[in-house]
């Protein structure tokens, strides 16, 4: 049954993720701000990004899904959980918000690492 469900949205893959990635586009929770942006140009701004995050995940849940196929699901390693931990975030719309934290979080730990050198 699982390889059923696969199946089908392998073969319909490409309407299924470019339906969804609108739909995280026009909708998604991801927002990005930048200084200096308007109102305005923010908002299609974050439609973008969050259109692109909906697409990228979907790329990442095709790749995982056709080597899962390809492999009957043996043979996985940490490079394909990456991959569906990519795509289910890009699929939801958190794949933003995600990066730009983590950005954050090394920009932190290197200027913290800096003080304590100098």
């Amino acid at each position: 049954m699982t390889y059923e469900i696969l199946e089908t949205i392998y073969r319909e893959f490409f309407w299924i993720a470019l339906l969804f990635s609108l739909g995280v586009g026009f909708f998604g929770p991801g927002n990005v701000a930048f200084e200096g942006q308007t109102p305005r140009h923010q908002k299609w701004y974050n439609k973008f990004v969050n259109f692109v995050s909906g697409a990228t995940g979907w790329l990442a849940f095709y790749v995982f899904i056709t080597v899962f196929l390809a492999n009957n699901g043996n043979g996985l390693s940490s490079g394909h959980v990456l991959l569906l931990i990519i795509g289910v975030l890009g699929i939801v719309g958190f794949l933003p918000k995600t990066l730009v934290e983590i950005i954050n979080s090394m920009r932190t730990i290197i200027e913290n690492a800096a003080k304590k050198l100098s």
